[in-house]
């Protein structure tokens, strides 16, 4: 379940955090459609809805709610500057941790603006008093999550380009059917570069 609007930050001390790009709703249309007979052959499976689709930049976890306003005035200053840029999917893939699939996602391509706008987030993180992440970035929008151990079957592969132009901080609440994502506040990128394969002139 996704909600967007104004959060309440004084509710609880601790908030579980995380920043995203969003998805454009055509796009997380499209992937629904391309995956509809995977969702429809798998069992065990607990998929994610289709406004829940996006592609998680940076996982913050437990964060004190008083620390939000740095992060907010941090994200800010970096999308603001930062140009907007293109995505391209690639396919369907198994997750594996433990060494069991667990996650399933569609892969996306690796462009530098996706990396550098990363690093970017990465070091004004660092300035909010945020340790560097210690694991490998890979890009990808996770659709479903595997109950129980499973045989990944043959994924589809596919190609849905779309332009990464917003930058989201999500508070996550997690719940017996699933988490909950709430939208804190959400930035537009810059336009992109002239000259760039989402400028549009």
């Amino acid at each position: 379940m996704f909600h967007t609007g104004t959060l309440n930050l004084n509710t609880e001390r601790f908030a579980r955090l995380f920043i995203s790009l969003a998805v454009p709703g055509k796009t997380r249309k499209a992937i629904k459609s391309r995956t509809s007979a995977l969702r429809g052959s798998l069992r065990h499976i607990r998929w994610e809805p289709e406004e829940k689709l996006h592609l998680t930049l940076r996982f913050l976890g437990r964060t004190r709610r008083e620390e939000i306003p740095a992060i907010r005035a941090a994200l800010a200053e970096t999308c603001a500057t930062f140009p907007a840029f293109a995505v391209q999917t690639t396919g369907v893939k198994a997750l594996a941790r433990r060494r069991y699939p667990e996650t399933l996602a569609v892969m996306t391509d690796e462009p530098d603006g996706l990396f550098n706008l990363k690093s970017e987030i990465d070091r004004t993180l660092e300035g909010v008093g945020f340790d560097p992440e210690s694991r490998d970035f890979l890009p990808h929008i996770t659709i479903g999550r595997a109950r129980k151990r499973m045989r990944p079957p043959e994924f589809p592969q596919f190609e849905l380009d779309f332009t990464a132009n917003r930058v989201c901080l999500m508070e996550s609440k997690l719940r017996r059917e699933g988490a909950r994502h709430t939208e804190i506040e959400g930035w537009e990128l810059a336009s992109p570069m002239p000259g760039s394969p989402c400028h549009r002139g």
